[in-house]
């Protein structure tokens, strides 16, 4: 009854899906229970009780001034928003028991004018546990997310749109509780990033961009995650001695990792990435390595 669709490529599940008969039942018998409030494209809206979950499908979002009638959003704990057109506000001050937030290839008419906005009220989630802003035009993350001390998940694969660099502020650092953190790569993640956490168990980052000691503190820092089950560290290019060290003597602590890819970036023909990796000591657990050269 339930498929698991996985990816091509790398054979990972990523999703899964039901048969549309399925899907509609699943989808009654919530509205019955109240499990959760589905906002579609007609902008109607399959609950007019309490409200726990919503979910926006396709649709024009105008801000905290939607028209939620007569429900009540003050026990809202999850919202999530897919493939909408954003106008406005996406959170409101009352939504203060939210746990999760989910923002999807969600677009805005002016990025300038809305994107800025969406997040105003992100620092006032403090029972935050997982964010998602996968392929959503946000330009850039409050500096106030570093009062989500419960966050869990930071998912921002695809970020900004259209390559768009976005630069997170240096209050992340403060998220010492994250278990998953998934960087586009064109997300250029602040010094000092994860040096005081240690609960991580997937990391997608991209490192090309940092200094030259950042760089070489990034990947010492590394080696303390040791719960660490997939690493994904993309635009490695020519690594310096020093460098490859701290990078080899990392990988060697990761005991639980599983999943290991070095996405390489080639600056030229002549320069390809050149760690010694006959001197390598992987994980015992490790079951897919995956070394891409771009």
């Amino acid at each position: 009854m339930i498929q698991g669709v996985e990816s091509e490529v790398e054979g990972i599940i990523h999703y899964c899906r039901v048969h549309d008969m399925v899907l509609d039942l699943i989808r009654g018998l919530a509205g019955e229970e109240n499990f959760i409030t589905i906002s579609n494209e007609d902008g109607g809206t399959s609950s007019r009780h309490k409200v726990r979950r919503i979910a926006h499908q396709n649709r024009i979002l105008l801000g905290q001034f939607h028209p939620y009638g007569d429900m009540d959003m003050t026990q809202l704990r999850s919202l999530v928003a897919h493939g909408c057109d954003i106008r406005g506000l996406v959170l409101h001050p009352s939504f203060k028991l939210l746990r999760v937030l989910a923002l999807e290839r969600c677009t805005s008419p002016d990025t300038q004018e809305y994107g800025r906005r969406w997040l105003e009220h992100l620092g006032k989630l403090v029972h935050l546990r997982y964010l998602g802003l996968r392929h959503t035009d946000v330009e850039e993350l409050p500096e106030a997310i570093g009062a989500l001390k419960l966050l869990q998940t930071l998912d921002l694969e695809g970020i900004g749109g259209d390559g768009m660099q976005v630069q997170l502020p240096s209050s992340v650092s403060l998220l010492t509780r994250l278990v998953c953190v998934r960087c586009d790569p064109y997300t250029k993640v602040p010094d000092g990033f994860l040096q005081k956490v240690t609960s991580l168990e997937e990391l997608q980052i991209r490192v090309d961009m940092l200094s030259f000691e950042s760089k070489r503190q990034f990947l010492k820092v590394l080696g303390n995650q040791s719960l660490l089950r997939v690493l994904r560290v993309i635009g490695m290019g020519r690594l310096e001695e020093s460098v490859q060290e701290e990078l080899l003597k990392s990988l060697g602590n990761l005991q639980e990792l599983e999943h290991l890819h070095l996405h390489v970036f080639k600056y030229g023909e002549t320069s390809p990435a050149s760690t010694e990796w006959d001197k390598a000591v992987l994980p015992e657990h490790l079951r897919r390595l995956c070394i891409c050269c771009i």
